[in-house]
């Protein structure tokens, strides 16, 4: 087993169930930094408040666009009924 390959996989090997079987390992939790909490926090909000914003932009258009097509649909079905009733007098007399 001269190959350096088989010295170093064997050397992890043993480090690994050295590691494993040792009972210095502990669940110790790591303190959170404030600068972590600050881009936990405020990624959360960001992500929060992104659909909001710009669905409500979305929807405001919409509902202008739907307002001049109402108001377009109006007139044109009025001046409709005008220009068919104003057409249609002489064949009434």
């Amino acid at each position: 087993m001269s190959d350096p390959v088989v010295e170093i996989v064997t050397d992890a090997v043993k480090d690994a169930v050295e590691n494993a079987t040792s009972e210095t390992t502990t669940n110790e939790k790591i303190p959170a930094t404030p600068e972590g909490i600050v881009v936990a926090y405020g990624s959360l909000v960001v992500m929060a408040m992104l659909p909001i914003v710009f669905g409500s932009i979305r929807s405001v258009k919409l509902h202008k666009l739907k307002k001049v097509i109402r108001y377009c649909i109006k007139k044109t079905n009025s001046a409709h009924i005008i220009l068919s009733a104003i057409t249609n007098i002489p064949y009434f007399r």
